[in-house]
This record gives C-alpha cells, structure tokens and sequence, in this order.
C-alpha cells in the first residue's frame, strides 16, 4: 500500500482496541511494578538492604542481610513469572471496576 505522497506504508494486520491497548498497558505496568520491587532487594540497586544496613546493630553484615531476603526475592520472581504466565492475576480487579 501507498499513502497520499507515494511512499510506502505499513498497516498492521490486527485492528487494536482502545480497551485491548489500555489492558496492555496496565499490564506492562504490573510487570514493571513488580520488577522493581524485586531490584529494591537484590544487588546491585538493594535499596532495601542498604537501608537496613544503616538501622541494624553493627554486628549484623550485609550477607546476613541479604540471606535473609533470599525467601522474599524467591517469592517475588515467583510472583513475577505466575503474572507472566497468568495475566488474568493482575487484570481481574480493574477489569471488574472499569466496565
């Protein structure tokens, strides 16, 4: 196909939704969230931990810090693949409130 001035143009094949394009969207940032919340624990960014680190008594090192976010990251990465895997975890809700 060409446009008005002879040049080229793409169309895509699937016709996109404003309600299709706004649940990706939402969904995009449902994934981002998620990821950074899990930066916020982990090296090298580990906010979390840095803070921890300036409240805690001195005999506690970061290593024993960051073994102890060890089962909240596993958590989070999990939850991060089940919202991959599954969109309808984090669609549900506003889904149901913007119809």
């Amino acid at each position: 196909m060409r446009n008005g001035n002879g040049t080229p143009s793409i169309h895509c094949c699937v016709r996109e939704t404003k309600s299709n394009h706004a649940r990706r969207s939402l969904f995009f940032g449902l994934l981002v969230a998620l990821n950074l919340q899990t930066a916020f624990l982990s090296p090298p960014v580990a906010m979390a931990a840095f803070y921890l680190k300036g409240v805690s008594p001195p005999h506690v090192t970061l290593n024993q810090i960051f073994l102890g976010m060890m089962p909240f990251m596993a958590i989070q990465v999990f939850a991060l693949f089940l919202l991959y895997m599954f969109p309808a975890i984090g669609l549900w809700l506003p889904s149901l409130l913007y119809k």
